[in-house]
């Protein structure tokens, strides 16, 4: 089985609070019911992506924040090979690309630090509040 959720249920973003608080939702969900399906023979493997090229937001770039930049959105049917690849590895998570991973890392250890990285990619508007 596989759960997709998002590298935002790691670190949500302004302007994306619900969505964020939803995959957040998702992740708990799917550590939950990996335990559950213990000794069933089902396995669970979680994908957090980071951004993917789709043309889910094509109507409404104009309205997007000015964080959200969709030029290094990495290939959906690579993110497909990897998600085959860890479902056939029995693999619990799956952070695509790695640096979605780092990203967790970085936040859990210090959320300062995270939102200092964020900004010098991304701008000042992924992290406004500097305390």
């Amino acid at each position: 089985m596989v759960i997709i959720s998002s590298g935002a249920a790691l670190r949500s973003c302004p302007w994306a609070a619900v969505y964020g608080g939803t995959k957040a939702a998702q992740r708990m969900f799917a550590e939950a019911l990996r335990h559950e399906l213990s000794g069933t023979g089902v396995s669970l493997t979680t994908v957090y992506p980071g951004e993917i090229t789709t043309s889910l937001h094509d109507h409404e770039q104009h309205r997007m924040p000015d964080w959200y930049r969709p030029g290094g959105a990495k290939d959906p049917s690579d993110l497909a090979a990897a998600i085959i690849e860890a479902v056939e590895e029995d693999r619990r998570s799956l952070w695509y690309p790695p640096s979605v991973r780092l990203l967790q890392h970085l936040h859990n250890l210090d959320p300062r630090l995270s939102d200092a990285i964020l900004r010098r990619l991304r701008g000042g508007t992924v992290a406004p509040r500097k305390d």
